[in-house]
């Protein structure tokens, strides 16, 4: 199992990227302890994949057949049309209709800003070196 997808086994329950916040919330909520290992072990391993990745693939396919490499499927997916799945890793999917790059070695260095744990969440915030 690559790193990438052991950091994805952790259901996201929202995401923010914008030009001022960047943020994961995942359901489940660490102790005040866990917080600083969650954001050194994030860091580590969001560069580490970073780093590594070979080109992404893009794929069209059903939503029913999604499940193969997609954690997590968005219910808004039309059924009657295969969509489109961008793979990083080799073995992660997110379905988008979005631009992305072709190599996550395009992207600069992730640095974890900050953990916070609050009524059952725990939110990650981020920067990435040259955007924000």
């Amino acid at each position: 199992m690559s790193s990438l997808t052991k950091l994805a086994s952790i259901r996201a329950v929202a995401v923010k990227i914008g030009i001022q916040a960047q943020y994961v919330e995942y359901e489940g909520e660490a102790g005040l302890e866990e917080c600083e290992t969650i954001r050194s072990k994030v860091q580590e391993i969001a560069n580490e994949v970073i780093a590594n990745a070979p080109k992404n693939e893009i794929r069209f396919m059903q939503v029913s057949e999604m499940h193969t490499v997609c954690r997590h499927i968005p219910e808004n997916i039309p059924t009657n049309k295969p969509a489109r799945v961008v793979i990083y890793n080799r073995d992660y999917g997110i379905p988008c209709g979005g631009t992305h790059v072709r190599r996550l070695g395009e992207i600069g260095k992730v640095t974890i800003t900050k953990v916070k744990c609050k009524k059952g969440i725990t939110k990650v915030s981020y920067s990435v070196e040259g955007i924000n």
